[in-house]
């Protein structure tokens, strides 16, 4: 058995490898961008609590900070 080679495809074989894995190697450098300097989630501060209902569970609910809430759990 006789192998052909044809030195067009070759070529062409080997500058697809090459490209392919040159690709890897390019772009840019990727940076996490640092989180906001923020110390609560909305831009007024929170009520003590919110407004109650007047039907049976519609008490009103109180925002506790700096509580161990998974501690309760």
């Amino acid at each position: 058995m006789k192998f052909r080679i044809y030195p067009l495809r070759a070529a062409l074989a080997v500058i697809a490898a090459t490209s392919l894995l040159s690709g890897c190697t390019l772009g840019p450098d990727f940076m996490r961008p640092k989180p906001p300097a923020v110390d609560q989630f909305t831009a007024q501060p929170m009520p003590a609590k919110t407004a109650a209902a007047d039907m049976p569970g519609g008490a009103a609910q109180e925002f506790v900070k700096s509580m161990d809430i998974p501690g309760q759990w």
